[in-house]
């Protein structure tokens, strides 16, 4: 039964089986779509998800971001469809990298650096060492294809895929604020946490689906934080991490981190417990460390602490207003089109307010976060990407509002 209290209720001590699978329907369906793309030569890998590979070869074969030998050794192998870009007998010189990917890279002071965020080449590392590994194994072993030679391609997508998985496993957390019976927590879960967009863009090599998942998981600990304070002493530097990794995702996603880091040290400071009131300091600390850090890097790899971005990377124009509104309810990239539930969260905004007025405030200005710098961009709903991606983010955030509103739905029904 629904907690009849104005604050959010807290169900979240449920049996957590339900949510493993719902997890692996999730990515059982995601590898599903994927599958079936691959199967019909249309994966969608393009705009700038080979620059974001390029840059994690860098790191990972030359323990540098200064990716001149990245471009070079990936003209010649053609692992990211780089090669591809390229006709033969080009220049590929110092000289010739830089002007062939001039779009996409800066000449600095040690070096030619992607403009791209190093944040999710990091994370991509991994997986790539990975997927050389077993490609490498492979040729060993004599097995040598095409799906061998983009082992490390597919290796590195399959593992964005896997992170995107945390999606229905906040879907389920996020029920339990709401309900307190199984059924109706899985029915949710499933409807808002395993379909489009996530269902179709879990495997594309871009920031916003894991930015969108550590913002979620930030409104979580937010709601959890103020309610079970010794369960979190884990959880804390954690997740105080994650947000500080956020800008260096990409740089737009400073906003949200600034707001999550605010959010979850005031929830923390209004423990009475002395120890926990010292703790809440880790989160600001962590971000402007992170800050800085990134600051330095971009001193090194671009001459300025502002890094590669120009005057114009973001404009005030009356386009950004269509954009905007374009986020939610264009035919090709619109939130709410591409998951029509999701307009339950109109209608959970105002039913949040009433419920729990900071979390909805909380909620409302993280998705604004996301969506109206993207909206400001330039390249308009993210270039040449998958339609929809820049509103990704937002999407995974208004999870939350979506729940509640079907919750005050089936409440109304006496479904609950």
């Amino acid at each position: 039964m629904i907690d009849p209290e104005p604050q959010l209720a807290l169900h979240g001590r449920l049996s957590t089986r339900p949510a493993g699978w719902i997890v692996l329907g999730y990515l059982l369906l995601c590898f599903g779509v994927w599958g079936y793309w691959l199967s019909h030569e249309r994966d969608y890998f393009s705009g700038d998800q080979p620059h974001y590979l390029v840059i994690a070869s860098a790191l990972v074969d030359h323990a540098s971001f200064e990716v001149t030998r990245a471009y070079r050794s990936e003209i010649e192998r053609d692992r990211f469809r780089i090669g591809m870009l390229v006709e033969s007998g080009t220049d590929v010189s110092d000289e010739g990298i830089a002007y062939l990917f001039r779009a996409h890279t800066r000449a600095g002071p040690h070096g030619l650096y992607n403009v791209h965020n190093i944040g999710l080449p990091i994370l991509l590392s991994p997986a790539l060492v990975v997927s050389e590994w077993l490609q490498r194994l492979a040729r060993h072993l004599g097995v040598d294809s095409q799906w061998i030679a983009s082992l490390p391609r597919l290796g590195c997508m399959a593992f964005i895929l896997l992170l995107s998985g945390a999606i229905p496993l906040l879907a389920w957390s996020f029920s339990g604020l709401f309900f307190s019976e199984r059924t109706p927590r899985i029915l949710t879960s499933v409807a808002l946490g395993c379909a489009a967009p996530f269902s179709y863009a879990a495997q594309q090599i871009y920031p916003d689906i894991p930015a969108g998942i550590i913002a979620a998981a930030g409104l979580l600990y937010c709601v959890r934080g103020a309610r079970e304070s010794e369960t979190h002493r884990v959880a804390r530097p954690v997740l105080a991490l994650l947000i500080a990794l956020l800008p260096w995702l990409q740089i737009r996603f400073f906003a949200p981190a600034l707001l999550l880091a605010t959010a979850c040290h005031l929830v923390e400071r209004r423990s009475a417990s002395g120890r926990r009131t010292r703790a809440a300091w880790f989160f600001p600390a962590a971000l402007l460390a992170s800050t800085l850090g990134l600051a330095h890097y971009n001193q090194f790899a671009f001459g300025q602490a502002t890094g590669p971005y120009r005057e114009g990377s973001l404009s005030i124009a009356p386009e950004g207003r269509m954009v905007l509104l374009g986020l939610h309810v264009d035919q090709l990239h619109g939130i709410f089109l591409a998951q029509p539930l999701m307009l339950a969260a109109v209608v959970g905004l105002s039913a949040l307010f009433v419920r729990d007025w900071r979390l909805a405030a909380l909620t409302g200005a993280l998705h604004a976060s996301f969506v109206v710098p993207t909206a400001m961009h330039p390249n308009w709903y993210g270039g040449f990407s998958l339609a929809g991606r820049f509103g990704w983010s937002g999407a995974v955030v208004l999870l939350v509002l979506g729940l509640l509103s079907v919750v005050v739905s089936l409440v109304r029904l006496s479904y609950v």
